[in-house]
């Protein structure tokens, strides 16, 4: 199981909250564990040498009466030197937790994900992203890569 949590901007016709996660890629399931808070800052993330690995935040955008969004468009700024990303698109099922939105808990949504294809060379990698949310917000966020030998 890979853990995978996302945050959407907030905006007048999509709201920003923390989501958690079931992303379904092709047959692949990819279920959320963790809650994160509402930020875009870097973390380091450790995929190993020749995978290919999901990616921390997906990015989803709701707006208020619990319907998807548009898919946020996600494009590279900066490139990673070790590996390549590759945005894909996905679904996702939302799950806020407790307070007002908890009533969009299961709703499946239109889910942008980032997949890092490690080259064979391990290292540490870095690169950033463009991400248009539904409301015409704009986030970069950037990303720290640890690629391991395996």
């Amino acid at each position: 199981m890979t853990v995978i949590s996302t945050a959407a901007r907030s905006g007048a016709a999509s709201v920003g909250l923390l989501l958690l996660l079931t992303l379904r890629i092709g047959s692949e399931a990819v279920e959320a564990a963790e809650r994160r808070p509402l930020s875009y800052a870097s973390e380091v993330q450790t995929v190993g040498a020749g995978q290919t690995t999901p990616l921390n935040p997906v990015f989803m955008s709701f707006d208020t009466k619990c319907r998807s969004k548009p898919r946020p468009m996600v494009t590279l700024v900066d490139g990673p030197h070790l590996g390549a990303a590759l945005p894909r698109a996905g679904l996702g099922a939302a799950s806020f937790g407790p307070g007002p939105w908890a009533k969009c808990d299961g709703k499946i949504g239109k889910a942008a994900v980032l997949f890092y294809q490690a080259g064979r060379t391990p290292g540490v990698d870095r690169f950033s992203v463009r991400v248009l949310h539904a409301d015409g917000s704009v986030v970069y966020v950037p990303f720290t890569i640890v690629v391991e030998k395996r």
